[in-house]
């Protein structure tokens, strides 16, 4: 019986990253699972290297597509699972071959609604951060604190997701997996955590994290905090003043990264209309969410964060 799915989308990963995340699934120590691959429009290379591991590990089962986002490849991944729970993994990144096994038995123990592990920032010249700094305990989830928003460190309901029909947003590139937590959470009564690391997050030129300082990726998060409102507010979950405090945040995530390389004032009426349209009427909300986004941007810049 599979007990845990985890769904890999591929797409324009340097081949030696994408071996090293394979061999990371095929020596997991956890055999009731299965490695659901998807090609996300990924080169011939890329795909000769899946199938070599398809036949290498009967667990691993490999997917084809058309290019359509890693949105849509994961909403492909997850029609594909056959596991209770759900967990991802990008292909640049790589497990501790412990990783499926800890989530499991976290699960097993605490028969919370979702579980989560924490995990490594590792850089090409061996500096590494932890990305949480979690506690072990189980308790009541809060919608204000989510302790991560990175969905490949949870382990998820796979009937929670289906029944509730909880997927990616596919118009969006950025944020998607905060919308897909929060559209998750409204619907758990408590969380479990470790504090043992199972993810090893590579940063690197390629990393989308590192090519998002454009008023493109501002617009993103903008949306992504809409879509995030309008789902609270759906499902009646929060007051009105904690989906804005939300929102904010959300927002002031795309303009700090954006500040850091463009000046506050020349971009400001540019920045107000796409705030207005989507987060917030408010000017005076835009204001001060401006201003805390330019002093994170400046702190962060000088701490060289």
């Amino acid at each position: 019986m599979i007990e845990i799915s985890v769904i890999i989308p591929v797409y324009n990963v340097p081949l030696e990253y994408l071996r090293a995340c394979f061999d990371s699934l095929v020596t997991q120590t956890m055999q009731e699972c299965e490695f659901i691959v998807v090609s996300d429009g990924a080169s011939d290379v890329e795909c000769s290297i899946c199938e070599e591991y398809r036949i290498k590990d009967s667990r691993l089962k490999f997917f084809r597509r058309k290019h359509a986002g890693v949105s849509a490849t994961r909403n492909y991944g997850i029609e594909q699972a056959h596991g209770k729970y759900i967990t991802f993994v990008d292909s640049d990144d790589w497990l501790d071959e412990n990783a499926l096994a800890i989530l499991y038995s976290l699960i097993k123990h605490s028969d919370a609604d979702i579980v989560l592990a924490d995990a490594e920032k590792m850089w090409q010249d061996g500096r590494k951060e932890r990305l949480v700094n979690l506690k072990k305990e189980k308790k009541k989830l809060k919608l204000t604190n989510i302790p991560a928003f990175t969905v490949w460190c949870y382990a998820f309901r796979t009937s929670v997701i289906t029944e509730r029909n909880i997927r990616f947003p596919e118009n969006l590139r950025y944020s998607e997996d905060r919308a897909f937590i929060y559209h998750y959470c409204c619907f758990c009564r408590c969380i479990a955590t470790t504090s043992d690391v199972v993810y090893f997050y590579r940063q690197h030129e390629l990393s989308a994290c590192r090519n998002n300082q454009s008023i493109d990726h501002v617009a993103q998060q903008f949306m992504a905090a809409s879509l995030i409102g309008d789902i609270l507010k759906k499902y009646s979950v929060l007051p009105p003043f904690a989906i804005c405090k939300i929102k904010n945040r959300i927002a002031r995530m795309g303009m700090k990264i954006y500040l850091k390389n463009h000046s506050m004032v020349v971009n400001a009426l540019s920045l107000e209309k796409l705030f207005c349209d989507e987060v917030s009427s408010s000017k005076l909300n835009f204001l001060y969410c401006l201003v805390l986004s330019k002093i994170a941007a400046v702190l962060e810049s000088f701490f060289k964060v």
